[in-house]
């Protein structure tokens, strides 16, 4: 199959996807056509930021230098979106620039998962259960051990209970969220992993968004078990910026749908959650048309 190249301006480029060794982050490079310069997109983070990102698509980027070249990856949905240090790139997409380079990467991201025997034995068991299994890790000696050997976090009773989302296709992999109330980082709690290095995970809160911490898991077969209420406003909040910004092209826009059903379901609108409905326009025009 041949891979395509990249047009900017009566400039082609090859796309070079690569990984940085040291910590494994994703590395994008282009390659001109005519000249054989090679530009390199993505900027190592590693004396930057002291935890992974969400996901191992998304990275920081030089986006001031690069930004026609950026906002033609958008355009071609090389890029899911940019900021103006991270970007997430869509690694299918990528597949028709760079096929090797891209399963390369996800080759060394790959590794087993083990998961418990005595927990998550249904997908009903998990349901019932998730917040309250979640609730059991945090109260593991081992658990707390490893926590407190992390700059992260003092103590765990400082964890405050955001959402728990149930992975459908695998339930297993199920996930709840905690915010750390005293501190500045978001804790994903895995608690039908086996070992307990993989069952809690850390995101720095800067670096967090629902787009990516809730939408994202969204599209990847989860649904929601439950949401604290008080975070509501804040993500009807994230919705309608994103809507503003593009509502005809929202990468997301179906896993918004999906929030905004189990809104409705849940009895979740604007005079309930405490919100100004002149201010949610656009939410509020997706949210009218389900029907429950």
């Amino acid at each position: 199959m041949d891979m395509k190249s990249l047009k900017v301006k009566n400039k082609s480029y090859k796309i070079m996807v690569e990984m940085y060794k040291i910590n494994k982050n994703l590395k994008i490079s282009l390659i001109d056509d005519e000249s054989h310069e090679k530009i390199e997109l993505t900027i190592n983070d590693i004396e930057l930021t002291y935890t992974e990102p969400l996901r191992p698509d998304c990275v920081l980027i030089n986006t001031e230098k690069y930004k026609d070249i950026l906002d033609e990856m958008v355009k071609l949905k090389i890029l899911d979106y940019y900021t103006l240090f991270y970007s997430k790139f869509n690694l299918l997409k990528l597949c028709e620039y760079d096929l090797e380079g891209v399963q390369s990467f996800l080759d060394s991201h790959m590794r087993r998962t083990y998961y418990r025997e005595d927990k998550g034995k249904s997908l009903k068991e998990v349901r019932q259960n998730l917040i309250q299994d979640a609730t059991k890790v945090l109260k593991d000696e081992k658990v707390i051990n490893s926590l407190h050997s992390t700059s992260y976090i003092t103590d765990v009773k400082n964890l405050d209970m955001m959402y728990a989302l149930v992975n459908t296709y695998n339930y297993k992999d199920s996930v709840v969220f905690y915010e750390d109330l005293e501190g500045d980082c978001i804790f994903l709690i895995s608690p039908y992993f086996k070992y307990v290095h993989d069952k809690v995970y850390i995101v720095e809160e800067d670096r967090f968004s629902f787009k990516e911490g809730l939408f994202y898991f969204l599209q990847d077969g989860f649904e929601i078990n439950s949401i604290r209420k008080d975070l509501h406003k804040e993500i009807w909040n994230e919705i309608e910026i994103a809507l503003q910004e593009d509502m005809n092209d929202c990468d997301y826009y179906d896993e918004i749908v999906k929030y905004l059903e189990y809104c409705k379901k849940e009895n979740l609108n604007c005079k309930t959650i405490n919100l100004e409905e002149k201010k949610f326009r656009n939410t509020l025009e997706i949210y009218k048309k389900i029907t429950n």
